[in-house]
């Protein structure tokens, strides 16, 4: 994988518009250019899995599946400098730090939201056999054994692998060095991992049994909080790195 900053030299995006959109467009261009083999299999996937072969029939398939886009993609693109060896030199570039950190956070997760989120559904609402029906009738078309499967597994496939991106993006964009970076899979998973735990164990306290009622908002609230403190920690570097370079 190309540095981005390179690549952001090469396509002349220094030449893009000084507005905060253009230069996070720009920025959303770069990203693509640099990952995207690794988001076309994602995607690939995902089509495969949930809509031609329907093999994901239970939401677990899809926090699996989550999980493994959160753990790669969050990492890779949040430790992309890391990776590079470029993270001082990020000052230079024609656009702020922040513009850079919302930019690669947007990047790399709305299609983990949109995966996730979608697939979820299509499984809960038949979504694949509905389509499937329009063409032909076949084992494709019949609803799956457990139509609607259980709430606490739809909702925390979604929440877990949103956590487990957040924990692990931020981490990763904060490290400056490849040895740190190889560590921030497992710190966000055991982040995720102690909130779940958290959550599910008030939802036994009060109800004697996991329904993800708490689980679900405490993971996605903390993965928000998490994300948005990423991004005041990303930032001072930009003035710490220019006064040295003066």
């Amino acid at each position: 994988m190309r540095p981005v900053e390179n690549i952001v030299n090469e396509r002349g995006l220094r030449n893009a518009a000084a507005t905060p959109y253009g230069l996070i467009r720009g920025i959303l261009w770069a990203e693509w250019l640099a990952n995207r083999k690794l988001l076309t299999i994602f995607f690939t996937v995902w089509l495969v899995g949930v809509w031609i072969l329907v093999i994901f029939t239970h939401p677990l398939w899809i926090l699996l599946y989550g999980l493994a886009y959160a753990l790669l993609v969050g990492q890779t693109i949040g430790g992309s400098d890391a990776l590079a060896g470029t993270a001082e030199l990020t000052h230079v570039l024609p656009f702020t730090r922040k513009q850079l950190y919302v930019a690669r956070a947007l990047f790399a997760g709305l299609p983990l939201l949109f995966l996730v989120g979608v697939g979820v559904l299509a499984i809960r609402l038949d979504w694949p056999q509905a389509l499937w029906g329009l063409v032909v009738e076949s084992g494709f078309t019949e609803p799956f054994e457990e139509p609607g499967s259980s709430f606490p597994w739809t909702i925390m496939a979604v929440a877990i692998p949103v956590s487990v991106f957040a924990w692990t993006f931020v981490l990763a964009s904060l490290v400056s060095s490849a040895r740190l970076l190889s560590l921030t899979w497992f710190a966000g998973l055991l982040a995720t991992g102690m909130m779940t735990g958290l959550g599910h164990l008030l939802e036994v306290y009060l109800w004697n049994q996991r329904n993800g009622w708490i689980a679900a908002p405490l993971v996605l609230a903390v993965a928000a909080i998490v994300l948005v403190l990423g991004g005041v920690l990303f930032q001072p570097r930009a003035a710490v790195e220019v006064a040295e370079s003066v």
